[in-house]
């Protein structure tokens, strides 16, 4: 009996080790069929998600709104212009510069076309009870791009009015200073003839305080050039002889009457500076900008009504013209009734 449980307990032992060996083959070959499933797998990298798109800039450019509406109506320009005076738009339009009603009437155009597009029922009738069409706006849109021309036209007609005002000034400056100086060399050197000749030496004492006009040195100048030319022409010896001794000839003759000339002709370009229509110009952006106010002042009126129809939009307001339409507007000082209920 004992023999027989020694050899049981053999048996089963022996079985026991030998389902171990199996498993542990087992898990080796399945540890190998997963490293080989890995080496013939290639990994794929995970690309990162794109971005989402951008959202869309909304807004209009004043040559975008121009492209997007129709035609300004000349009729209705018309109108306008009738019922406010040049004077009228000039006054307005002298108190606000041009590149802030273009800024400011830019970003209300813009603000009123994308109402004027949009399919809300309730915009669409808010744009309709206060006023906000689509003629109305393309006449301002168009009126502020060639108000943005004709200011770009201005600024560049001053700037060039300026330049050449600061070059005739620099050329009058060095034709008197070269006047000045031949004044003094033909003086000293006719004193010599002065001294036999009554008729020079009367020439030099009546000029002898310098000018302080270009058109009084050029007067002198050409006196002198009078006086030199009747000694060189003349048959008096003497007179003649010193003339010569100090090498007065027809060349300083030629001389005085070029510096002469070229003060004279640096006077009149002084005098005609451009001023005038530079003045001009400026009176007709003035009335141009007086315009374009009143297409603003219409514009901005209109949003303000939709605004208060419907919670929907957002009352327009204004950067650079907050000055100029301060309490210019009845509803300005008003308080603002609330929308009515969605």
């Amino acid at each position: 009996m004992p023999g027989i449980r020694g050899t049981h307990h053999g048996t089963m032992g022996k079985e026991k080790a030998s389902k171990k060996g199996a498993s542990r083959k087992v898990d080796k070959v399945a540890r190998k069929t997963e490293k080989a499933a890995c080496r013939e797998t290639p990994t794929t990298p995970v690309e990162p998600s794109p971005p989402p798109p951008a959202q869309p800039s909304l807004g209009y450019t004043l040559e975008q709104a121009a492209r997007v509406l129709p035609s300004p109506d000349a009729t209705l320009e018309s109108a306008i212009r009738q019922a406010y005076s040049d004077e009228q738009l000039q006054t307005e339009g002298a108190k606000v510069a041009s590149d802030r009603i273009v800024e400011d009437g830019e970003r209300l155009c813009s603000q009123a076309l994308l109402l004027l597009q949009s399919d809300d029922e309730d915009i669409k009738n808010a744009c309709a009870k206060a006023g906000l069409t689509r003629p109305l706006v393309a006449l301002l849109v168009h009126g502020l791009l060639r108000l943005d021309g004709v200011a770009h036209q201005t600024q560049q007609a001053t700037l060039e009015g300026q330049k050449a005002r600061a070059t005739s000034a620099a050329n009058l400056e060095q034709a008197v200073a070269e006047g000045r100086r031949l004044r003094l060399e033909i003086r000293n050197r006719l004193e010599a003839v002065a001294l036999v000749d009554a008729a020079v030496n009367k020439q030099l004492a009546s000029s002898s305080v310098q000018p302080t006009s270009a058109d009084g040195l050029a007067q002198q100048l050409d006196a002198l050039a009078g006086v030199l030319q009747a000694i060189l022409s003349g048959k008096d010896a003497t007179t003649h002889g010193l003339a010569m001794l100090r090498g007065l000839s027809k060349e300083d003759v030629s001389a005085l009457k070029q510096a002469a000339e070229r003060l004279r002709r640096g006077a009149q370009e002084q005098g005609s500076d451009g001023r005038a229509g530079a003045a001009e110009r400026q009176a007709r952006l003035d009335v141009l900008d007086g315009y374009c106010l009143v297409l603003i002042a219409h514009v901005l009126g209109a949003l303000r009504g939709v605004a208060r129809r419907t919670r929907k939009v957002r009352r327009p307001s204004l950067i650079r013209l907050r000055s100029y339409f301060q309490g210019r507007s009845r509803d300005e000082d008003e308080p603002e009734p609330a929308p009515p209920a969605e």
